[in-house]
């Protein structure tokens, strides 16, 4: 649904991480989010999900290429890291 470049056979199972990563965000953005709530005009809906990806959803998420940890939990484990050696 969401990624289109993906057609050629040989990218389907990385196609499919693909959509997966992108349908889990999007349901979790209208569960958590969008759902709850009403704006008055879509510039105020715009504003308020960006606001929600960067105050909430991107500071909660846990990332792979962080070790599974979210990137507050990495930035202060790269601190104290850092302030030990």
């Amino acid at each position: 649904m969401l990624v289109s470049a993906c057609s050629n056979r040989s990218d389907e199972p990385v196609c499919a991480g693909i959509n997966a990563a992108a349908e889990s965000f999007w349901s979790t953005l209208k569960t958590e989010f969008y759902n709850r709530r009403s704006w008055p005009t879509k510039a105020e809906a715009r504003l308020a999900v960006g606001r929600w990806i960067e105050e909430r959803y991107n500071r909660r998420r846990r990332h792979s290429a962080l070790a599974m940890m979210t990137p507050v939990q990495f930035e202060h484990h790269q601190q104290t890291t850092t302030l030990a050696a």
